[in-house]
């Protein structure tokens, strides 16, 4: 029989349980403990149903899903992450990178319906493959009790207008991860919407660049203080740029080029690379940068690659705190330098076993890295 304990144990002992050493969530045991004990059935569930995928379960059907929200137990109040795939027919996608699942669609009304039984939600990931939302749609999305902060968007179309239809809808959105190429003209109206944190999977014109970043005024430096770009476009607004660089916090980039769009980022804490400079080396880092991170996906490594500008870089930044490196990156045969040169700064590389960097929790950041902690998963139950 399982003991009685007050349940602010149970939760501690649960919350030590939620993230596997590397990150992930561990939803065996959660669920485990979900289903072992009456006591514990509500607070596992609370952190099991903390993110939620329609449609992508291989238990239950989406009809089921759907009936779980609609039961006395009220599981849609627990979801603060919630992906899902609005259209025709199934898709095949994953947002946390993992192996593809395929994910059966929702229709518009449907969409709405589960919105609405999660009064609490904080993130959407929504894969649309709706051109855009009708007058009718818009008002059903309007009347809905959410107040989305964070938007992981991938649309069917270049041209959609959906983007700019639920920035109007929730304007507080501090956090875009926006996973398609965009063409669509911008509307003439511009909703009061402020990004923290933008990310680019793919590149968009320079008018939706514009739209996306937050106002620039003279009395208050602009929010933004997170920049991630996948795609760097040949003709990025480089003045643009340049005007948010100063405040920027953590820039993110799938390679070292151009070396022009670095060098105007002075207040950098944190500098994330996605390959390994190669042939030449990257442009000096502000001395702000107290944590790096070199995450490839090329495994075997290029021949052409060595750390050699890697090693340079770390050892000009005077306040390096932490180093991460992916495993396709430790598993090179000349790790063993890059390991020496962190060792002569007193730093131990933490590697991330991950092949794909797992997503951070869309939340403010106190001091980089943001982890994938507990404490950064409960701010995202703030309604603030």
């Amino acid at each position: 029989m399982v003991p009685h304990l007050p349940n602010e144990i149970i939760f501690r002992i649960l919350e030590c349980a939620y993230h596997l050493p590397d990150g992930r969530r561990d939803v065996k045991t959660i669920g485990a403990c979900a289903a072992v004990c009456r006591q514990w059935t509500p607070i596992a569930q609370e952190l099991q149903f903390h993110t939620k995928a329609i449609g992508r379960n291989e238990t239950y059907t989406t009809d089921e899903e759907l009936a779980l929200l609609n039961g006395p137990s009220r599981l849609g109040d627990y979801i603060r992450d919630l992906h899902v795939h609005v259209g025709l027919g199934a898709h095949t996608t994953n947002f946390d990178l993992g192996p593809p699942i395929t994910q059966g669609a929702l229709d518009v009304r449907s969409f709405v319906g589960v919105l609405a039984r999660c009064p609490r939600l904080y993130q959407l990931k929504l894969v649309l493959d709706v051109h855009h939302f009708s007058a009718d749609e818009l008002a059903l999305l309007a009347a809905l009790p959410v107040n989305i902060r964070a938007l992981d968007l991938a649309c069917a179309s270049v041209t959609s207008t959906a983007l700019y239809q639920l920035f109007a809808l929730w304007p507080h959105i501090h956090t875009l991860c926006l996973r398609t190429e965009l063409i669509a003209p911008t509307p003439a109206t511009r909703p009061d919407f402020s990004l923290y944190e933008l990310c680019l999977i793919r590149s968009v014109r320079p008018p939706v660049l514009q739209w996306l970043l937050p106002p620039l005024e003279e009395s208050r430096a602009p929010d933004l203080r997170i920049l991630d770009f996948w795609d760097v476009p040949h003709d990025y607004p480089r003045d643009l740029i340049t005007q948010y660089a100063p405040h920027v916090r953590s820039l993110r980039l799938a390679s070292d080029r151009p070396a022009e769009l670095i060098t105007p980022f002075t207040a950098l804490e944190e500098f994330v690379l996605r390959t390994i400079p190669d042939l030449l080396p990257l442009p000096p880092l502000p001395h702000s940068v107290h944590h790096i991170r070199f995450h490839t996906l090329r495994s075997p490594p290029s021949p052409l690659q060595t750390f050699k500008h890697a090693i340079a870089t770390m050892k000009a930044l005077p306040d390096l705190e932490r180093v991460t490196v992916s495993k396709t990156v430790a598993d090179r045969q000349d790790f063993g330098d890059f390991l020496k040169a962190c060792d002569e700064k007193g730093l131990k590389p933490y590697i991330d076993l991950n092949y794909i960097q797992l997503p951070e929790y869309p939340v403010p950041v106190d001091h980089f890295p943001r982890l994938r902690t507990i404490e950064n998963m409960y701010r995202m139950n703030s309604n603030a």
